[in-house]
């Protein structure tokens, strides 16, 4: 379904200069990535509430705090609170709904997407929390 986990090895530099984070390794990634993208959400608006049809998508918050909901139809939703500092990446298989609130002024997540951008392979849905 939907998948939130910690970044195993994160961290391929800290300091007090910054840090540089390993989000995936293409080489053991066994789904091919064909899109990356950004996408942010604002405070207090939801957005998504899509289902892929075919794509996979990763998402990495890589500024600010937001609550995912996820589920399959005629399922319960389910609901988890993510920041940037937990460092987690979401798996999204397809067929599974889902959307992100923003909780902070500016949020934004790099995308991956096991496909291109298609329309038609996107199902919109009317968000019921």
């Amino acid at each position: 379904m939907c998948q939130i986990k910690k970044i195993k090895n994160k961290h391929l530099s800290k300091n007090d200069l910054g840090e540089v984070i390993k989000i995936v390794n293409l080489k053991k990634n066994l789904e091919k990535i064909k899109e990356i993208y950004l996408t942010s959400v604002n405070k207090n608006k939801i957005k998504g509430w899509n289902i892929h049809i075919k794509n996979t998508i990763k998402l990495f918050l890589i500024y600010g705090k937001v609550k995912m909901y996820f589920g399959r139809n005629n399922h319960k939703i389910k609901t988890e609170t993510i920041s940037y500092k937990e460092k987690k990446i979401i798996v999204i298989k397809p067929k599974i709904k889902f959307a992100f609130k923003g909780i902070n002024k500016c949020n934004i997540f790099l995308s991956m997407s096991t496909g291109v951008y298609d329309k038609n392979e996107i199902i919109k849905i009317k968000f019921n929390r």
